[in-house]
């Protein structure tokens, strides 16, 4: 407990720099992955295309040869949580998740 003369003014500024700097850089990472999906989408539509949109090489597993649809399918599995993270206001992602 302190004095009575007590204010507000005593109270360091870095706590908030710190807390829009970590704010600031959520965002970076989150547009970040939203442009890799959108890569991965387009990558994988486009190497699918040159393939003629063929799945018979889908069951051979190579790691030197990978299918374009595997790369469809990872940026398409990023895009939902992405954007709504984006899109979500700052408390309501929290609310759906039990915390």
């Amino acid at each position: 407990m302190r004095g009575k003369n007590w204010n507000r003014s005593h109270v360091p500024t870095s706590i908030f720099k710190t807390t829009s700097a970590l704010f600031f850089m959520r965002q970076i990472l989150r547009y970040a992955i939203l442009m890799m999906s959108f890569a991965l989408i387009t990558y994988g539509l486009l190497a699918w295309q040159r393939l003629d949109f063929s799945l018979a090489s889908l069951t051979d597993f190579s790691l030197t040869q990978l299918h374009p649809v595997l790369a469809l399918i990872f940026g398409l599995g990023l895009l939902p949580p992405t954007l709504s993270e984006l899109l979500a206001p700052n408390g309501d992602h929290k609310a759906g998740h039990g915390s």
